[in-house]
């Protein structure tokens, strides 16, 4: 009887863990990329809501056929200094470009600064689904768009990521190491992560009795496709990049020492970490002076007489 039994639950484990990879062979990237949730497929907010009223919106052509959405919002009557300065907002994984129109709003109406935002294929009304070599493809896509605008070309460009946003930022970051590309200044990275296994590695059990751990390593590394290794990534990155670190200390997500290990690991001439005491995986943006640090992070490096060598 209690062999049985012993055997009954074994197999209703090998059951359960066959269960487990055949989902995540067919569903792994609609749980990485959550373009289904808030509606975010098919809605979005409005810019006028956050009186954003000079609204360009530009579609974009992958080298694969895909057509990627844009925000754009231009300054015409501002001083020569802050006409130069552009943000690229590339947005977390849950919900869309939209959902970062309050961060546009402060950086376009209370700092100055010229706004792009992109929707990543399978993202609002951007066409495709979203996998990490197709979202390489867009940000490939953007680059080149921004290395041919009259307009962005001649401009400093400060790249903001958040989670999932901050791995397109460091390739991204990478593609412009070029000399004849415009002019990346710095970046600011919201909760980046390590790489996409050790996020998920994080998150499993971390005992190795009956060899738990081990197998959820050879799930991981056998079964997930996407890997966003930014650990590696950001050593292709130019020394005369910047990079601004904001972490949220109690971030049930992004383990806090995700974004302390790539600070530490970046070769960058200028950087800074700022760890938030209340900041979560998602409410940064809400903590004191995290609108300042950013605001002086990038009148910083867009000065013309910073010197990164020395700072």
């Amino acid at each position: 009887m209690a062999t049985k039994i012993i055997l009954s639950v074994i197999l209703s484990f090998l059951a359960l863990f066959i269960l487990i990879i055949v989902l995540s062979l067919l569903f792994q990237r609609k749980f990485i990329y959550l373009s289904w949730i808030l509606h975010a497929k098919s809605q979005i907010n409005n810019p006028l809501d956050f009186n954003l009223s000079n609204l360009e919106s530009r579609n974009l052509i992958t080298s694969d056929n895909q057509i990627l959405k844009t925000f754009i919002f231009k300054h015409q009557n501002v001083s020569a200094n802050n006409l130069k300065k552009t943000i690229v907002i590339l947005h977390p994984s849950g919900g869309n470009m939209g959902h970062l129109l309050s961060h546009a709003q402060i950086l376009f109406n209370d700092f100055h600064y010229n706004i792009i935002m992109l929707s990543y294929r399978g993202y609002w009304k951007s066409t495709g689904a979203p996998s990490e070599s197709g979202l390489k493809i867009d940000a490939q896509t953007l680059f080149h768009f921004i290395n041919n605008d009259p307009f962005f070309k001649n401009s400093n460009i400060v790249i903001y990521g958040k989670s999932i946003g901050c791995a397109i930022t460091f390739y991204l970051s990478s593609l412009f190491n070029n000399n004849n590309s415009p002019l990346l200044k710095g970046i600011i990275l919201d909760n980046p992560f390590l790489s996409l296994h050790k996020l998920i590695l994080s998150h499993m059990p971390h005992t190795n009795l009956f060899y738990i751990k081990d197998i959820c390593h050879w799930f991981v590394s056998s079964f997930i496709k996407d890997k966003w290794d930014n650990e590696a990534q950001i050593l292709n990155i130019s020394r005369q990049i910047s990079m601004l670190f904001l972490s949220g200390k109690i971030d049930d997500l992004v383990p806090n020492y995700h974004p302390k290990l790539l600070y530490n690991l970046s070769k960058s001439n200028y950087k800074k970490f700022i760890q938030f005491e209340n900041g979560n995986h998602i409410n940064n943006f809400l903590q004191p002076n995290y609108w300042d640090y950013i605001h002086q992070y990038i009148e910083l490096i867009t000065d013309p007489s910073f010197n990164y060598s020395s700072n």
